[in-house]
């Protein structure tokens, strides 16, 4: 069988992680916590489902609700927590937002922590209870229409290295870097060879997937360069791509390759991605982070528009990209040329296939955001002020703003 992708601290971190924060009085302090987590894809749920472990793990008096929707809120329920339905019907904003002023005075918590459901905020403020926003996305600039929200929370957690993530502008809320929260371990590696037996790979054959994560319609000439790279490179391997309404435009260049696979669509990626040698993508944050949780290195050809609408998208990857994890390619330098050297240069070259791999793998080492999340929990259930400036440590220091 696949391996289980429920959320969980990884094995080899969680000894670290508790041994850090075991201080006099956590058990004591019996205090709510209520966890608004975005609903739509299951992502969210994932992290913020392994944040609430480790409170209650730690905090015997501790209870943690969570509130969600859609797939999210599917999640969380599957995994045995309790967790308030604020999107009933559509799930539109104007529901959501009644919901969750509903749920905030029914349970009436210590504490709101909220995983980008941004409406919770400033219910927040309407309720007077301290709230944490976890966040690896912030508004490109200070006129945006949802940069209001982002000057109510009391802190702000980032879960990304602190020379990773993308610097808000204007920002006075505290922002706290505190690295990310990963879910893959040593295992890895042994899990992989069983996938590639699964997908009746020969020996030696590399796996590459390209997989947009969610396909639009301009994605047509980014998947013809990718079967042009492929066949200038011509390699032993064999390529699934993930082209899900375009597979007859596709099929149309690619049905001579008996090497090259069209899926519609994966049901579970994660075996897929972990089977790969190579993944090629032009997702958002979390298509971004899971390869590199999964140690594989990745060529991101993001979309022409995400420099106007997701710059800091961008900045993140260029990010990536000087720690040696990822190479990005824009949308105007891409042919089938361009993405042929870079598949070379990774598939072709084992030493540098490795040290990606183990970029990757020390991008992820440290499970910084449930520890630094309880840290802060503990703080405002306390009912101190919260600031996020009192430590600065191997997790990621605070980032305070610039005048």
């Amino acid at each position: 069988t696949y391996p289980t992708w429920e959320p969980g601290i990884p094995q080899g971190m969680c000894s670290n992680t508790l041994t850090q924060f075991e201080e006099p009085g956590f058990e004591d302090m019996g205090e709510k916590v209520l966890f608004f987590s975005r609903g739509d894809g299951p992502d969210h749920a994932r992290r913020d489902l392994a944040i609430a472990k480790r409170v209650e793990q730690e905090g015997e008096r501790v209870e943690v609700i969570f509130a969600s929707w859609g797939e999210g809120y599917r999640r969380i329920r599957n995994a045995g927590w309790r967790c308030e339905n604020i999107g009933r019907n559509t799930g539109d904003d104007h529901e959501r937002l009644v919901y969750i002023g509903k749920t905030i005075g029914g349970q009436k918590p210590d504490l709101i922590v909220t995983d980008e459901e941004l409406l919770a905020l400033p219910m927040a403020k309407v309720f007077d209870i301290p709230s944490i926003l976890i966040t690896n996305w912030f508004p490109p600039d200070k006129g945006h229409p949802l940069m209001g929200y982002f000057v109510d929370p009391d802190l702000i957690l980032v879960p990304l290295p602190k020379d990773i993530y993308a610097k808000p502008v204007d920002l006075l809320t505290p922002v706290k870097c505190v690295g990310p929260i990963a879910f893959l371990n040593e295992t890895t590696s042994r899990v992989r060879g069983r996938l590639k037996q699964k997908l009746k790979l020969e020996m030696g054959e590399k796996l590459i997937l390209v997989d947009p994560f969610g396909v639009e319609l301009e994605d047509e000439g980014f998947f013809k360069c990718c079967v042009e790279a492929f066949e200038k490179l011509n390699p032993f391997a064999r390529m699934i791509m993930v082209v899900g309404k375009l597979k007859a435009e596709i099929e149309s260049v690619a049905w001579k390759n008996p090497r090259i696979q069209l899926r519609d669509h994966l049901l579970q990626p994660e075996p897929y991605m972990m089977a790969s040698d190579l993944i090629i993508h032009r997702g958002g944050f979390f298509a971004m982070w899971k390869p590199i949780e999964m140690s594989i290195p990745t060529i991101y050809v993001p979309r022409m528009r995400e420099e106007e609408f997701r710059p800091q998208i961008i900045q993140i990857a260029k990010n990536l990209e000087k720690r040696d994890v990822m190479t990005l390619v824009k949308e105007e330098d891409l042919s089938g040329d361009t993405l042929a050297s870079a598949m070379r240069e990774i598939l072709h070259n084992y030493e540098r296939w490795e040290k990606m791999s183990r970029a990757a793998r020390e991008l992820t080492f440290i499970d910084g955001a449930t520890g630094a999340a309880l840290e802060i929990l503990k703080k405002l259930q306390k009912g101190k002020e919260v600031n996020g400036d009192d430590r600065d440590d191997e997790r990621g220091a605070v980032d305070r703003p610039e005048h």
